[in-house]
């Protein structure tokens, strides 16, 4: 199976993949939101999901706010141990 192998400033925080039918990813997002929108906000979150096509099951293994500098990396590999995911929903 396709694994992403995704490391934060060095350190592996996960090792994740489905083996069957997926949709799996690793989703960048930067918010901002000014003063006049409401509270200002301006952050950067990486997530890492998928979707089990097979079981019919949306599973995350990472949601986490970066900061300035961080340095986010992505190995694509194959195998077939991962991480457990941490939600199932």
């Amino acid at each position: 199976m396709i694994i992403f192998e995704t490391y934060i400033n060095g350190e592996k925080v996960c090792r994740s993949g489905v083996d069957g039918d997926c949709v799996h990813t690793v989703l960048l997002t930067h918010h901002l939101r000014k003063e006049s929108e409401g509270p200002k906000e301006n952050k950067v979150d990486v997530g890492i999901g998928a979707l089990d096509v097979i079981r019919n099951k949306n599973l995350l293994w990472l949601m986490q706010t970066l900061n300035i500098g961080d340095e986010l990396r992505v190995v694509v590999t194959e195998g077939v141990e991962v991480d457990a995911p941490r939600e199932h929903a």
